[in-house]
């Protein structure tokens, strides 16, 4: 009888803030990834893909913008379409 109390609670959902903030703590490095982990009530596998997260949307946000000159207009295959080259 308690196995069955422990399968039915729910799953945790995290939202982004939390995932953001346990990221940076990884990243910061002044903690170990267990210590994070006991703390945070998460599994280690979890601080690893926030890091990881973490790191790819600084990565994102810290690079330039592109602009995109205007380019000379190509000529549309007429392969595709069907039409001829007139």
């Amino acid at each position: 009888m308690a196995r069955e109390q422990d399968m039915k609670r729910t799953r945790k959902k995290h939202n982004g803030a939390f995932t953001a903030k346990v990221g940076l703590a990884a990243v910061k490095g002044d903690r170990t990834i267990a210590e994070l982990a006991s703390e945070y009530g998460v599994h280690p596998n979890q601080i690893y893909n926030g890091k990881s997260s973490c790191w790819t949307e600084r990565r994102r946000c810290s690079r330039p913008a592109v602009r995109r000159t205007e380019r000379p207009a190509r000529r549309r295959s007429t392969f595709c379409t069907g039409k001829s080259a007139s």
